[in-house]
């Protein structure tokens, strides 16, 4: 079956807009959802992201540096892994998704080759 990854993108201020309370309903919203996709047998792979990383770049000696910088305004907080039919089905799935209703949040669907 097709697998598709969903990658979650925001922004710096999505996150620092909401209150304490907000958060906790927000963070409770996201494990239902993706609940869905556990007891479906859906969910193949996922994991939020850690702010700090590392950028590897340039033809000359492959530099590698810290990154990617918050500075950056836009964040990618996660993914998930999910096996579906189509690619009509996952971003359809991905309206689900209740970190969307904020802006600046996106969730970017891309099938996985080979997958």
């Amino acid at each position: 079956m097709p697998r598709f990854m969903y990658v979650f993108r925001g922004v710096e201020s999505s996150k620092a807009d909401l209150t304490p309370e907000e958060t906790k309903d927000v963070m409770g919203r996201w494990s239902a959802w993706a609940a869905t996709f556990r007891e479906r047998g859906m969910m193949k792979d996922g994991a939020p992201l850690a702010a700090e990383g590392k950028v590897v770049e340039g033809e000359e000696g492959r530099v590698v540096s810290d990154g990617p910088f918050v500075e950056s305004k836009e964040l990618i907080g996660g993914y998930f892994v999910i096996e579906c039919d189509s690619l009509d089905e996952a971003a359809e799935l991905a309206r689900g998704c209740p970190g969307v209703e904020h802006p600046g949040m996106t969730v970017e669907v891309r099938s996985v080759c080979g997958g």
